[in-house]
């Protein structure tokens, strides 16, 4: 008994570690040379693939794959299926999430990876909304497009515009209750005014805040908005009615004359339910300063995930194999870790299939515990099985259950 009490805390230390771990996923991160400063074509025009500590990794998606050129945004569509605009070539090209690899045409008659061609137009960013279709702004162009994502023989197509009358629209989000944000206006270019621009019910209205180029837009859990100021140095953030609050965050390292900025360039979730933030930087090679970030949700720098790396511009996830299979730790098997990454997390928005969220709708919830369950094979009723997060000492007890029950079975056996 001893024995198993030692062995039992062994394993109880273990798993409680677990807590403040991080779980490798896959975040992909467009790389391009906007200074026009020569990288070599091997380093932009392309889509980096990273685990959760910023290392690359293979299978990413290579240079000028499927005619890649400047791509200014990227989504990661329900089915895993990744998402990217091609703004050289006026066109949005997909790939496979897990290989990198184009997809066949969504286009009669097109090349591999082409899912729609906007013709005169420039794709600029892009967005899954609540109705499941592909949200896509236009670089400096007038409107929000919309197309159909939906397996099916309308897959592809060209729906109703979610927007008109822009100026330079960029960044999407959609509020709690399935308004479009658009953040519009280049204060750069000539007679522009950046402003963001609310869709309700096919209405549109403004608000002016005081951005410069909103070029990525994320929305909190208390329907405030963050904005990615491209050419600021700074994520802003604004009440769910416009009004400015105390600025999110601060990009690192300071800037000042004649560089006024490190680029932000887009927001999203990690599988932790923390923000990670891409840089283009204000250099390019031979001086790199493009980055990925770490922030927690109250605009504290947690880390700095990788620097001096190409320019990156829009990120996102694929969802996580383990993830979706219960493997909410990453440890390639599924037990009593999973159940405490659950708990940890529970409650959160994560980057969507990755962390504990196995049914991959973005949030931590009773159905991911389910899932686990019958994953681990745990009936109902057991010590693991309750409907409220337990005290971190109830936590333990249950954890010192499910192993004592585990060795129990095992020695019937």
């Amino acid at each position: 008994m001893k024995h198993f009490l030692c062995k039992t805390g062994l394993v109880v230390g273990v798993l409680l570690g677990l807590l403040s771990s991080s779980v490798r996923a896959d975040l992909w991160g467009l790389s391009i040379d906007p200074y026009g400063y020569g990288i070599p074509v091997t380093d932009y025009n392309r889509v980096f693939r990273f685990d959760n500590d910023g290392n690359k990794l293979a299978n990413d998606i290579g240079f000028n794959s499927a005619g890649l050129s400047s791509p200014t945004g990227i989504v990661v569509g329900p089915d895993g299926t990744i998402y990217v605009s091609s703004g050289g070539t006026g066109s949005i090209l997909y790939y496979d999430g897990q290989t990198g690899l184009p997809l066949p045409s969504a286009q009669t008659g097109g090349p591999a990876g082409l899912f729609a061609f906007l013709g005169t137009a420039a794709p600029a960013q892009l967005a899954i909304g609540p109705d499941g279709n592909l949200y896509v702004s236009e670089y400096f162009g007038s409107s929000v497009r919309v197309y159909d994502v939906h397996p099916g023989p309308n897959f592809g197509q060209q729906l109703a515009n979610a927007a008109t009358g822009l100026t330079s629209a960029g960044g999407l989000a959609f509020t709690a209750d399935g308004d479009l944000l658009v953040g519009d206006g280049f204060v750069m270019a000539p007679g522009q005014t950046a402003q963001i621009v609310r869709v309700h019910n096919g209405v549109q209205t403004t608000f002016t805040p005081n951005v410069s180029s909103p070029s990525s837009l994320f929305m909190m859990d208390d329907d405030s908005v963050l904005v990615a100021d491209l050419v600021s140095n700074y994520i802003l953030h604004f009440a769910a009615d416009g009004s400015p609050l105390a600025p999110f965050a601060s990009i690192p390292p300071a800037v000042g004359p004649p560089t006024y900025s490190n680029f932000p360039s887009d927001i999203k979730l990690d599988p932790d339910g923390n923000l990670v933030i891409s840089v283009l930087g204000a250099t390019s090679p031979p001086d790199d300063r493009g980055a990925l970030l770490r922030y927690d949700l109250n605009g504290n720098l947690l880390e700095t995930v990788v620097s001096g790396i190409e320019p990156i511009g829009g990120i996102d996830w694929t969802t996580s194999a383990a993830t979706l299979a219960g493997d909410y730790d990453g440890n390639g098997s599924i037990g009593a870790g999973d159940y405490v990454r659950w708990r940890a997390s529970f409650g959160r928005r994560v980057a969507r299939g990755n962390g504990a969220d196995g049914d991959a709708n973005g949030l931590v919830d009773a159905r991911d515990y389910v899932l686990w369950r019958k994953a681990a094979g745990i009936s109902a009723g057991s010590a693991l099985e309750s409907s409220a997060v337990p005290e971190p000492a109830t936590l333990v007890l249950a954890i010192v259950g499910f192993v004592a029950g585990v060795a129990i079975r095992s020695r019937r056996k």
